[in-house]
């Protein structure tokens, strides 16, 4: 079972949209930075080499759930 943080499915489903990593750190008020660490907490997740596969894993996998804060 894949589980990702509320701001990791924000961003992977932003990505999806298009949108840059520029414009969801605006959008999410953080950094690029933190954008970036998401991301690649995202992809240690899925196992894969790219963005681009993470959010191809994620969308094909039906079993994906998103943790929600306490």
């Amino acid at each position: 079972m894949l589980t990702l943080s509320l701001t990791q499915a924000k961003i992977i489903l932003l990505l999806a949209r298009g949108y840059s990593q520029r414009q969801i750190a605006y959008h999410l008020k953080v950094s690029q930075a933190t954008v970036q660490a998401h991301l690649l907490a995202i992809r240690t997740k899925t196992q894969t080499q790219s963005t681009i596969q993470a959010i191809t894993t994620i969308v094909v996998k039906p079993y994906v759930y998103i943790r929600l804060p306490k």
